[in-house]
C-alpha cells in the first residue's frame, strides 16, 4: 500500500472508492467518479459503501459494482476485499475507523491509496507532502478563509474538495443518480422533515406553519423518507412528521417510493422542501426548485454548487429550529417563482 501522489496509472486502472452510505456521501461520490471516468474513460469503478445505498446503484449507476462494508462482520468484510483484486487505485472520502482499516484490506503491493488509511501497525498513512496533503490535514473545512488557505479549491462544497484530493482538475460536474420510473399521484411539492443530529431538526410549528401557507396557495404536499419505523430507528425527526400527515398537511409517502422513483417524484414536482438530509442532495441533481434549512457553516461546506438550492441558514451558533416559519416561507415564494433551473 503505496500513497498516491498523482502518479500515473494503467490506460484502464481498477479503482475502488470508500464512502459512508449516507445519501449526500454516496451523491458527492458519484461526482467524483463523473469526473474519474472522465480522465480514466476505461477505468472500471467500484463502491465500498452500505446497505442505505443500495436501490441507487444498478443500471445507469455511474459505479460499476457496490460492495458492503459499514456495519457488516470483519469476516464477511475481509471475504469480500480478497474478490476485488488487482486494484490500481483506492480512494477513501469516509473517516470512520472501520473505512480506514479497509484500504490495507484492499491493497496489493503496488496498490496506491489516497485519503484516509491505517498502515498494518495501525498507524495513519502520512499524508502525500503537497497541498492535497495540506488539505486532508485541516480540520477546518468549514472556516470562511479555507479557499485561501488552498487556493486550488474553486468553491466552498466539499463536493469539490474531494474531487480536488483526488487530484482531479476542470469543472466538477454535478452529481448522478439513477431514476425509476413512479406512477403515482404526484404531490406539487415534497418535503423531507427527518435528519441524523437534533441540530438538524426544525421545529413543528415551523412544519405546521409552512405547510399551512403551501396548502393556503392550493400547493398539494407529499412526505418522502423511510418507512415510520425504520425512520424512528434510525433517524429524527418522525414526531413532527406524524403530526402534519394527521393534520392532513401533507400524504405519507414513506416507504412507498424507493430512492431512485423518489428522485423520479422529484423531477415534476414544482419545490422540494427539506432539511439538510440526503433527500436534499437528491433534489439537487434535478431541475426542481430546493429550499434547505442548513446550520450556520455547515451551509457552505455542505450546500451543493448545482441545481437552484436556497438555503435558509440559522444563526451562527444556534440549531436549524431556530429559523422562523417567516424565513422559510419567504424561501419557498422565492423557489416557486422563479424559472426552473437547467440542470446537465
Amino acid at each position: 500500500m503505496r500513497r498516491w501522489s498523482n502518479e500515473p496509472l494503467p490506460p484502464a486502472p481498477h479503482i475502488a472508492v470508500i464512502a459512508n452510505d449516507a445519501i449526500g456521501n454516496f451523491v458527492i461520490a458519484t461526482s467524483m467518479a463523473v469526473m474519474l471516468r472522465r480522465r480514466f474513460p476505461s477505468a472500471r469503478l467500484e463502491l465500498w459503501s452500505g446497505s442505505r445505498v443500495r436501490e441507487l446503484v444498478g443500471p445507469g449507476c455511474v459505479f460499476d459494482a457496490l460492495n458492503e462494508f459499514l456495519r457488516e462482520p470483519e469476516e464477511t468484510v475481509r471475504a469480500r476485499a480478497a474478490q476485488s483484486s488487482s486494484l490500481d487505485l483506492v480512494i477513501n472520502i469516509e473517516d470512520s475507523e472501520q473505512a480506514r482499516a479497509l484500504p490495507r484490506l484492499l491493497c496489493g503491493a503496488a496498490t496506491r491509496v489516497c485519503g484516509p488509511a491505517l498502515t498494518e501497525s495501525g498507524e495513519s498513512l502520512a499524508w502525500p507532502d503537497d497541498d492535497r496533503g495540506a488539505l486532508w490535514a485541516d480540520r477546518a473545512w468549514t472556516s470562511l478563509d479555507v479557499r485561501a488557505r488552498h487556493p486550488f479549491l474553486q468553491s466552498p462544497y466539499i463536493g469539490e474538495f474531494f474531487c480536488r484530493l483526488a487530484y482531479l482538475e476542470g469543472d466538477v460536474p454535478q452529481a448522478q443518480v439513477r431514476q425509476e420510473q413512479w406512477d403515482g399521484e404526484q404531490p406539487d411539492v415534497l418535503i423531507a422533515m427527518s435528519a441524523s443530529l437534533p441540530e438538524k431538526i426544525w421545529s413543528n410549528e415551523g412544519w405546521v406553519s409552512a405547510l399551512e401557507g403551501l396548502r393556503d396557495r392550493g400547493l398539494s404536499v407529499g412526505l418522502v423518507g423511510a418507512a415510520p419505523g425504520a425512520q424512528k430507528a434510525h433517524w429524527l425527526g418522525v414526531d413532527a412528521e406524524d403530526d402534519v400527515v394527521k393534520r392532513g398537511l401533507a400524504v405519507d409517502l414513506r416507504g412507498a417510493l424507493r430512492l431512485p422513483q423518489v428522485v423520479s417524484a422529484m423531477m415534476r414536482a414544482r419545490l422540494v422542501l427539506t432539511l439538510d438530509n440526503g433527500i436534499m442532495h437528491l433534489a439537487a441533481t434535478t431541475p426542481v426548485p430546493v429550499v434547505a434549512l442548513f446550520r450556520h457553516g455547515i451551509h457552505r461546506l455542505w450546500k451543493p454548487s448545482w441545481g437552484h438550492v436556497d438555503g435558509v441558514v440559522a444563526g451562527q451558533g444556534k440549531p436549524v429550529a431556530t429559523i422562523t416559519a417567516a424565513e422559510v416561507t419567504a424561501a419557498c415564494s422565492r423557489a416557486l417563482a422563479a424559472p426552473p433551473c437547467n440542470v446537465t
